[in-house]
C-alpha cells in the first residue's frame, strides 16, 4: 500500500517545482498537465500494480479455503497476466458468495450474531466505480507504464486532469477492503486447522478411554504377583 506521507511528499515536491520556475504558472493548463503527466500517472500506475497485486494475494487466500482444489483454466491464467478487470469479478462474483457460504457455519463458533467488520463482503459503489476508472485509464497494464503505445501513439493524451488526494483516497478503501476479506479467509483456515487439532486430540483420548476398558486377557497365574 501506499503510505499517506509520500502522497503529502509527491504533493510538495509539485508545489515546490512549480515556485521555482515561474514559467511553469503561466496558465492552469499547464499546471493540469504538470500535475497529470510528471505525478499523477506515476504515482497511480504505482496504485495500479498495488491492487493488482493485492487481488492476486487476495484470491490466493481465498480460494486456499474454498471446495475444488488449486485454480485452474483461465482463472490460473490471469494470476500471470494484468487484467485488473478479471481479477476483480472473479473474486467479487465467484469467489466471495462461495466464501461466505463456508464462513456461515463457523460464526457461531466464533460468537460472531452478524455482520461484523471484516466480515462484510459487500461490493461498494465506490470500491466498484473506482475500479472500473482504473481499468478505463489502464486496461492492460501498459499505459500507465509507457508514455506510447506500440503504435506511436502517446498514451493518456486526452485523459483529465487527476485528483491525487482523492484517488489515493479511493484506492486506499478498495486496498484496505481486499486486506480485510485475506483476512477472513485466513480466519476460516486457522478456525478449521484448530478443529482439525481438538478432533484429534478428542479421538486419541477416546481410544485411550477404550483401551482402559477393555478386560485383561491375563490369566490369574500370570497376573499373580511373583510368579514366573
Amino acid at each position: 500500500m501506499v503510505p499517506d506521507v509520500i502522497v503529502e511528499m509527491l504533493v510538495n515536491s509539485a508545489e515546490a517545482s512549480l515556485d521555482s520556475d515561474p514559467e511553469r504558472r503561466e496558465t492552469q493548463q499547464r499546471f493540469r498537465e504538470l500535475e497529470k503527466r510528471r505525478l499523477a500517472y506515476p504515482f497511480l500506475a504505482a496504485w495500479r500494480l498495488t491492487i493488482e497485486v493485492q487481488l492476486k494475494s487476495t484470491i490466493d487466500s481465498v480460494n486456499s479455503v474454498l471446495p475444488g482444489g488449486p485454480l485452474a483454466g483461465r482463472a490460473k491464467k490471469e494470476m500471470s497476466r494484468h487484467d485488473v478487470a478479471y481479477l476483480w469479478s472473479y473474486l467479487t462474483t465467484r469467489q466471495l458468495p462461495t466464501l461466505s457460504n463456508e464462513l456461515k457455519p463457523l460464526l457461531p463458533r466464533l460468537h460472531l450474531s452478524g455482520p461484523t467488520p471484516g466480515f462484510d463482503f459487500t461490493v461498494t459503489e465506490a470500491d466498484e466505480a473506482t475500479i472500473q476508472n482504473l481499468v478505463r485509464i489502464d486496461p492492460d497494464g501498459q499505459t500507465l507504464r509507457y508514455d506510447s503505445s506500440l503504435d506511436g501513439k502517446r498514451n493518456l493524451a486526452h485523459t483529465p486532469s487527476i485528483d491525487i488526494s482523492e484517488m489515493h483516497r479511493q484506492l486506499s478503501d478498495v486496498y484496505a477492503w481486499l486486506s480485510d476479506i485475506s483476512g477472513v479467509a485466513l480466519s476460516v483456515r486457522i478456525v478449521r486447522e484448530c478443529e482439525s487439532e481438538i478432533e484429534a486430540i478428542e479421538a486419541h483420548l477416546e481410544n485411550g478411554r477404550t483401551s482402559a476398558a477393555k478386560p485383561s486377557r491375563q490369566t490369574p497365574e500370570e497376573s499373580e504377583p511373583g510368579r514366573e
